[in-house]
């Protein structure tokens, strides 16, 4: 019986250091892409085109859904 509680406490430390390994790869590549688009508390140039390109895409996603809503009438 003691053997059965061993092997059932191995599995579970075994399983959560692969969910914090998962989390600590997440967290790293989180981090990377995040320093491409800012760094030292400003926007680098390829953040300021994300930026650019999400409001155009905002503005044109208006534009669209107000066309159609008019078409539609």
């Amino acid at each position: 019986m003691d053997t059965s509680a061993n092997l059932v406490t191995e599995i579970f430390d075994q399983a959560g250091d692969a969910v914090t390994g998962f989390t600590g790869v997440l967290n790293d590549g989180v981090g990377g892409v995040t320093q491409l688009f800012w760094a030292n508390g400003n926007l680098t140039v390829l953040g300021t085109l994300l930026v650019i390109g999400i409001g155009v895409g905002v503005v044109y996603f208006g534009f669209r859904l107000i066309r159609n809503l008019i078409r539609r009438a």
